[in-house]
């Protein structure tokens, strides 16, 4: 992995909001795209479709995606038709893995037999460039 730190995944669909926290030594694409440090960073997806990106060590917040540009919360039917990719084992928990093709990326889930979040990952092809984000969950939480 190039970078690996703690993140924490806020997600409140009735609000249509959403925010992922990732803190120092994080190298999310969407984070790097203004400062170009691996600082703390919230990706926060607004009601209206905004997406801002917080830097609080820096005390630097700026917009990234305007309304239409499919920066939005993740809708809880996501997955309707996704394909089944079989297990996977995730922190030595055996996972059920699904894939979804999204606006912008190819996008996996993975939860246990129980239902409960193992990872959410994404791979992204973007002008020669290639992105992957792997959020593992802490299935305690």
């Amino acid at each position: 992995p190039i970078g690996l730190n703690d993140a924490y995944w806020y997600y409140d669909w009735t609000n249509k909001r959403m925010r992922f926290d990732h803190d120092k030594g994080q190298v999310d694409n969407f984070c790097m795209m203004n400062l170009k440090e691996p600082v703390a960073c919230q990706l926060i997806f607004d009601p209206s479709g905004v997406m801002f990106v917080n830097y609080p060590t820096k005390d630097y917040c700026c917009q990234l995606c305007p309304i239409g540009a499919y920066c939005t919360a993740i809708k809880p039917t996501w997955l309707s038709g996704a394909t089944y990719d079989g297990k996977e084992m995730v922190n030595d928990i055996n996972c059920n893995v699904w894939n979804q093709t999204g606006a912008v990326a190819m996008d996996y889930w993975a939860q246990d037999d129980n239902n409960t979040p193992c990872a959410y990952f994404e791979n992204v092809t973007d002008g020669g460039g290639y992105y992957w984000h792997q959020l593992d969950f802490n299935q305690s939480s």
